[in-house]
């Protein structure tokens, strides 16, 4: 299994307690787990959340996808991207338990992230080695056996 039931969980109850106004997807989660709409069985992130992914996989696309996301990039073009006006109350990072996201490109990635979003959720990574701003703390959330961490960063 690529996700699991509690990153699911996870990701929706992050959003829903922090209740960004804007949230940058890394990866397109809801679309890796399948889903047509912002809703997945009693879970909902609302229509007034702004959201923007960044689609790993460009070459897979469906019009549903326009209609949960409200921007869609690529992961190259998030990377070349060099104004850094754009902030996000959270980003989102939850790597796909088969991903091949290591390495330098994931360094990339994160240290990105650090610098245009408030709060970070991640799994299974550490981001304090790659951040380009002072994090002020660090929340561990245990659901089961797995552990995510949200990082809050210095606005």
């Amino acid at each position: 299994m690529m996700y699991t039931q509690n990153d699911i969980f996870v990701f929706y109850e992050i959003i829903n307690d922090i209740k960004p106004e804007k949230v940058l997807d890394v990866g397109m989660f809801l679309k890796s787990v399948g889903s047509v709409s912002r809703k997945i069985m009693d879970k909902k992130i609302d229509e007034n959340i702004w959201m923007k992914g960044v689609d790993f996989m460009p070459e897979v696309q469906f019009p549903v996808f326009q209609q949960i996301y409200d921007e869609i990039i690529t992961i190259q073009s998030f990377l070349k991207q060099s104004d850094n006006k754009e902030k996000y109350d959270l980003g989102v990072f939850l790597k796909n338990r088969k991903a091949d996201i290591e390495g330098e490109k994931e360094k990339k990635i994160l240290g990105k992230m650090s610098e245009i979003c408030h709060y970070i959720l991640i799994n299974e990574c550490e981001i304090d080695k790659w951040c380009k701003k002072k994090i002020e703390s660090v929340i561990t959330v245990k659901v089961e056996d797995d552990e995510y961490y949200i990082s809050v960063l210095k606005r």
